[in-house]
């Protein structure tokens, strides 16, 4: 990434001293300035201009470690948003249609799916809505827990849980924007052991999601809305 902008800067330096010297030929004046604007234009850059040029590449360079230190908390807030969405788009899907929505966790395989139940039979394949794989919603993020303590802080079982759902685990949205089988998701990046990059997505029984992060120093617990 430095090195890109370094070479854009490079090259931006370069083309205005080239058409500085043109502009002074192009209007016909051929004066002892234009002459020396071009003549300068093959000698290389000033004192002035490397100096800048070196300043900013330092700031870029510097400025690396310290954006790729903070691209853990960025992707595992993206997957967190991206998911809540996904669940409040489940459960307007269910008010708009009047049937119940639900939404399935395969962990096996990876996939968010939700099916209509329009018949409300359950999860058929004739239901499904649509599929999405996790890594859709970003990269690097993990259902994992940060600790063993839950939002509502009692002890957390498994960092995925809602209601008594298995294989799939699944929540139920009801027309009357109500939820069923409810619970909580717990998020956290791959890549960084930092507890307070915790994330949780908890669906209560009004059908209301909320998400959370961890903050050790949060009160009264360290789990505070987030969003």
């Amino acid at each position: 990434m430095g090195i890109w902008h370094y070479s854009c800067f490079f090259n931006n330096v370069v083309n205005y001293r080239r058409l500085n010297a043109e502009k002074h030929y192009a209007s016909g004046e051929r004066t002892e300035y234009g002459e020396m604007a071009l003549k300068n234009d093959h000698r290389g850059f000033t004192l002035v201009e490397l100096v800048i040029t070196l300043a900013v590449a330092m700031i870029l360079i510097a400025a690396f470690p310290v954006a790729r230190g903070a691209l853990p908390e960025i992707r595992v807030n993206s997957f967190a948003r991206g998911l809540a969405q996904e669940l409040r788009e489940a459960r307007a899907m269910s008010l708009v249609h009047g049937t119940d929505v639900i939404v399935t966790f395969d962990l096996s395989n990876s996939i968010i799916s939700i099916y209509s139940d329009n018949d409300l039979d359950g999860i058929e394949l004739a239901d499904l809505v649509r599929s999405k794989k996790m890594s859709d919603y970003g990269t690097s993020v993990q259902i994992h827990a940060v600790t063993t303590t839950g939002v509502d802080g009692e002890a957390i079982s498994s960092p995925i849980k809602f209601g008594e759902t298995y294989n799939p685990i699944a929540v139920t949205f009801r027309p009357n924007g109500s939820a069923s089988n409810i619970g909580v998701i717990y998020l956290a990046p791959i890549t960084s052991s930092n507890i307070e990059l915790g994330r949780a997505i908890e669906v209560l029984s009004t059908g209301k999601i909320n998400t959370w992060k961890y903050n050790i120093n949060g009160s009264p617990g360290p789990w505070e809305r987030w969003l």
